[in-house]
């Protein structure tokens, strides 16, 4: 007579059996609130053949965390390089970079099986944990996100790196406790927002981290610093001077293009020493200046924004 057919959990092999039981114990009652012998009994195997292919908690642990890594990582790695290879040479876009991080994980912890959400959720804690957090992160996932950090450096060349990294651990900070899915925005929000719903934190966070690397980025973009008694020393790397004489020349252009069409005239910058600087300039051809604000950087603007302007009012850009 053959052997009956064993159906469920017991049918898979005992390794992963024993992963699957812990990485669901472990993301409930975290690793101090586990015993070896309460991952065996949810596995259904003897407490010796954890020992036997994991050694210790410690190891098996270890186990949990790298079983699932090498697919996410995997996947993560060729969404990036497709980013890459889409920019044909040019720097890649910041949301498409974001987007290759945050979307494997979002996307499985939602659509996959019961396991990934365990495992997000196991990811979470183990990312708080100062016992754990520095260890096993650091092996199971820092070449890629030294990957991507490389790849937002050439999006965002100017940035300085305390400020990348800053802006990094941000964008970690807030996937850990969106897979925490504690339910506090539920309360906050009354009932508006729901910890689970991951495809609207997919919606709203690749734009709000962006937004915060630039912000950041743009906050530690050297500036043009003029010392006392001295002629101006330019901090900026070559191609960010070579970028600002370009728009110099371009504002340049349009200044002629509106004074010609008797409009009055005002160039805006980003230090005040450079508006009070052009405003004189154009003092001395006769045209009227106003160190207005705006950011115009084409004809089709400049026309839409003297449109927009008073009859009488001064033209900027």
């Amino acid at each position: 007579m053959a052997p009956r057919r064993r159906s469920g959990a017991r049918s898979l092999p005992t390794r992963e059996r024993i992963l699957d039981a812990a990485e669901r114990l472990f993301a409930q009652r975290g690793f101090h609130g586990v015993s070896i012998r309460d991952v065996t009994g949810a596995a259904e195997v003897d407490v010796a053949l954890a020992n036997y292919h994991f050694g210790s908690k410690q190891g098996l642990l270890e186990a949990v965390f790298l079983r699932r890594a090498e697919d996410l990582n995997s996947e993560r790695l060729a969404r990036l390089d497709a980013v890459i290879a889409d920019a044909r040479g040019k720097p890649p876009q910041l949301e498409e970079i974001i987007d290759a991080f945050t979307h494997p994980l979002l996307d499985r912890s939602t659509r996959a099986s019961a396991g990934w959400k365990s495992y997000f959720a196991l990811i979470a804690e183990v990312n708080n944990s100062p016992e754990f957090g520095r260890v096993l992160m650091t092996k199971t996932f820092d070449p890629v996100v030294q990957r991507f950090i490389e790849a937002i450096r050439r999006a965002l060349p100017d940035c300085d790196a305390r400020d990348l990294y800053w802006a990094y651990h941000f964008l970690s900070g807030a996937l850990t406790l969106t897979f925490a899915e504690t339910g506090r925005i539920d309360k906050l929000s009354g009932g508006v927002c729901k910890a689970s719903d991951l495809d609207s934190v997919h919606e709203r966070l690749v734009p709000f981290c962006a937004a915060g690397f630039r912000a950041l980025c743009a906050r530690s973009e050297p500036r043009v610093r003029r010392p006392r008694g001295g002629r101006r020393h330019d901090e900026r790397p070559p191609h960010a001077r070579a970028r600002h004489r370009r728009r110099q020349r371009h504002r340049a252009r349009h200044c002629d293009h509106l004074a010609a069409r008797g409009h009055a005239v005002c160039l805006t910058d980003l230090d005040s020493a450079s508006v009070e600087t052009a405003a004189a300039a154009l003092r001395g051809r006769g045209l009227e200046a106003s160190a207005l604000r705006l950011d115009v950087t084409s004809a089709t603007d400049i026309d839409a924004t003297v449109a927009a302007l008073e009859p009488d009012g001064p033209s900027c850009w």
